[in-house]
């Protein structure tokens, strides 16, 4: 393969942007959320498959008409495509979902890559749970998003996942897990690598999600529950919680408790015996054994 002349690259795009000043480099339009924006064809077909595969396929058309599409994203794209660079990427919080969704929509793999360095970089207490919505809504429901993509994503919401699981307490007390729906919360408190140093911890965190939205968020409380490894409780946490008020009216949580108690009276051997149901976890995170062996040293 021929050696690529890095001077003669810059030179194309000072030729590039003097031609955008005389405009004669524009030869199609972009219609979004009733703004136009300008590009060139080709220059286009090179960042996004998408937009290839249109162009290539309405060879004589110069107008074209999207939905879903972030038209401050788009004109972000069209500038990145003159300048063969991603700099002009200007990746924000406020911006980030409508930058990857637009990434995805118009197959633009170096959009999504710089979309995911940034929340590998920015990933703290106060996002990460955004974080972890936004990249499980997109792999799950954007039909555009080709496996490679989706694996892209998947590393990502892996490495948003462990951040929170070795965060975990912290994380709990947050305004964005206080927010965050069941299902999310579900995904987290369902981890055995959470690191804690008790059960207590992950209990706390649910009951301080429930109280921070008791009308909306007591049906899924009481389901949030069942998730609790009771029996790995301290004595003093089940106490406390078999005076919650919002446990009287579900019996099944009630249950749990009453055997969490037998458990705990009962030497090891013995513990056999008393029938959790199936699915039920009584293996502690790993979290709280490595805490454990410290406190044995």
């Amino acid at each position: 393969m021929a050696t690529i002349s890095k001077d003669l690259i810059l030179e194309f795009v000072s030729v590039l942007n003097q031609m955008r000043e005389s405009q004669d480099i524009y030869d199609i339009t972009l219609s979004v959320q009733e703004r136009e924006v300008r590009g060139n064809r080709l220059l286009l077909s090179v960042i996004s498959m998408t937009l290839r595969e249109i162009f290539e396929s309405h060879r004589d058309q110069s107008y074209f008409s999207f939905k879903n599409i972030d038209a401050d994203a788009l004109e972000m794209i069209i500038e990145c495509s003159f300048k063969f660079s991603f700099q002009p990427l200007r990746i924000t919080e406020l911006n980030l979902e409508n930058v990857l969704r637009t990434g995805i929509n118009l197959g633009c793999r170096g959009i999504l890559e710089e979309a995911c360095r940034y929340i590998e970089k920015n990933t703290k207490l106060s996002n990460c749970m955004k974080y972890q919505r936004i990249l499980w809504q997109f792999i799950n429901d954007e039909s555009c998003l080709t496996p490679a993509d989706s694996s892209l994503l998947g590393i990502v919401l892996k490495y948003v996942t462990f951040f929170i699981s070795k965060n975990f307490a912290a994380v709990s007390v947050t305004d964005c897990f206080k927010v965050a729906n069941a299902p999310e919360v579900v995904s987290i408190i369902a981890i055995d690598d959470l690191n804690v140093k008790s059960e207590d911890v992950v209990l706390a965190a649910v009951r301080g999600w429930y109280k921070a939205d008791p009308e909306n968020h007591h049906l899924q409380y009481l389901q949030l529950l069942k998730h609790i490894r009771w029996p790995l409780l301290t004595k003093t946490c089940l106490e406390d919680a078999s005076n919650d008020e919002a446990i009287w009216n579900c019996p099944d949580v009630q249950e749990l408790i009453r055997k969490s108690f037998q458990y705990q009276l009962r030497d090891a051997d013995n513990r056999g015996s008393i029938n959790f149901g199936a699915n039920f976890y009584l293996t502690p995170r790993r979290g709280m054994l490595h805490h454990h062996g410290h406190s044995h040293r």
